[in-house]
């Protein structure tokens, strides 16, 4: 791809909703219909990802102690609710970050969205990243037509096969906030980025936002530039 865009995963705040459920059962049961994969996938665990408590307070884990931020997300280490700080900042997957940056979405809130992702992320959670043979090639393949037109899947929360921008997608399908029709399949990171050339390439098919929504500027929160190297490590105590 010619985006400095590679990844994209869904920043949230769900309140006092409780995970529920168990985020491991599903699991086992699909590496060992997609064995491939088991080598690196992570299980869900209480000091590893936020499955569990999205709805407790501070990440245990974590020497910054913020309160509230998740991010979900895609990976070869499966589909996880993460505590946003502590992923991206903290935890060994931050030495692989080389910018980040934020585009929040303008749109009418009602009392009734945490509980509508929260239901998103107890369907995902769990699941594994990308099981089908040449799905990220399809996918650019799409991005190289001359007329896009893909269908959409029955039920995105039940396919087994998720990369990081058809998860943050389907999110946004079953939030209501754009386009039921497109294949979240189709969508790579960079589409969700800045109509600005500089933050986009050439392989684009922007993402259409519902009536009422509309994305904000994109924000880079974090870049090499700012001499704050990743993995954070809390300064040594004066002995």
């Amino acid at each position: 791809m010619d985006s400095p865009w590679s990844h994209a995963g869904v920043v949230l705040r769900l309140g006092a909703s409780h995970a529920g459920g168990t985020p491991n059962e599903k699991t086992e049961d699909l590496l060992k219909r997609f064995p491939f994969r088991r080598r690196s996938h992570k299980f869900c665990a209480p000091g590893y990802c936020r499955c569990f408590d999205w709805g407790g307070g501070a990440f245990a884990a974590s020497c910054l102690k913020c309160e509230g931020g998740l991010v979900l997300e895609s990976t070869g280490e499966g589909i996880h609710v993460y505590d946003l700080a502590h992923r991206y900042f903290e935890s060994a997957f931050s030495s692989r970050i080389r910018a980040l940056a934020v585009r929040r979405v303008s749109v009418e809130r009602t009392p009734y969205d945490a509980a509508r992702a929260a239901d998103f992320c107890r369907a995902v959670r769990g699941s594994l990243y990308s099981t089908v043979r040449d799905e990220l090639k399809e996918a650019v393949s799409y991005h190289l037509a001359d007329e896009a037109g893909a269908a959409r899947r029955d039920d995105a929360a039940k396919d087994p096969s998720h990369f990081c921008s058809k998860v943050s997608y389907s999110f946004f399908q079953h939030m209501g906030w754009c386009d039921d029709e497109r294949n979240p399949s189709t969508v790579m990171p960079s589409d969700f980025a800045s109509n600005d050339a500089s933050h986009r390439g050439v392989l684009n098919r922007d993402v259409a936002l519902a009536d009422g929504a509309h994305f904000l500027p994109l924000q880079v929160i974090w870049t090499p530039q700012l001499d704050a190297p990743l993995p954070w490590r809390p300064a040594k105590k004066a002995r």
